[in-house]
C-alpha cells in the first residue's frame, strides 16, 4: 500500500506541478546570473593639439583688433628691430595660410632666440591689417594687471 500510495503522490504531484521528491529531499537548481559585460573603453579622443590657426583666421576675416591668442607657426624671416620708442624685435612667422608679423619688445623682456625655420608658440595681442597682422604684447605685463604673452621655442619660453 506504501508503494501505491508514494506512486499516487507523485501523479497527483505530476499533474500539479509538484516534483516527486519530498521538499527536503529536493536541491534546489543552480542559478548562475550572467556575468556583467565589462564596460568597453572609450577610445582616447584624437585631437591635434590647438595650434591658433582658425582663431587667427577668424580675427583676420573679421577684420578684429585687440584679440588674445596662442598660435604656434614657422619664423619665415628675421626683420631689423624696431628702435623707435621702446624697442621691438621683430620677425614674421607663417601660421596656416598667414604671415603675421611678431612685435616683441626687447625692453621689457629679453629678446626671443628665432631664426628663420624655427617652430615657436607666441601668446599675444592680435591687431589686424591688410598684410596678415600683428602679434604684439608678447611679453609679461609689467603693471602686472593682465596675463600677458610669450614667445616658446623649443624648451625655452620667453617672456
Amino acid at each position: 500500500m506504501t508503494s501505491l500510495r508514494a506512486t499516487s503522490l507523485a501523479l497527483l504531484g505530476a499533474l500539479w506541478g509538484c516534483p516527486a521528491e519530498p521538499p527536503a529531499q529536493r536541491t534546489p537548481p543552480i542559478l548562475e546570473a550572467p556575468a556583467p559585460a565589462a564596460p568597453k573603453p572609450k577610445p582616447a579622443p584624437t585631437r591635434a593639439p590647438d595650434d591658433g590657426v582658425q582663431a587667427l583666421l577668424q580675427a583676420h576675416r573679421a577684420q578684429r583688433s585687440g584679440v588674445w591668442m596662442e598660435v604656434e607657426g614657422e619664423v619665415e624671416r628675421t626683420l631689423s628691430d624696431d628702435n623707435e620708442g621702446d624697442r621691438h624685435q621683430r620677425f614674421i612667422i607663417r601660421v596656416g595660410e598667414l604671415t603675421v608679423l611678431v612685435a616683441h619688445n626687447i625692453d621689457l623682456a629679453e629678446r626671443a632666440p628665432v631664426k628663420a625655420g624655427a617652430r615657436l608658440r607666441v601668446r599675444g595681442r592680435y591687431e589686424y591689417n591688410d598684410r596678415g597682422g600683428v602679434l604684439h604684447w608678447t611679453h609679461r605685463d609689467p603693471r602686472g594687471k593682465q596675463q600677458g604673452g610669450f614667445i616658446q621655442v623649443g624648451d625655452r619660453k620667453v617672456r
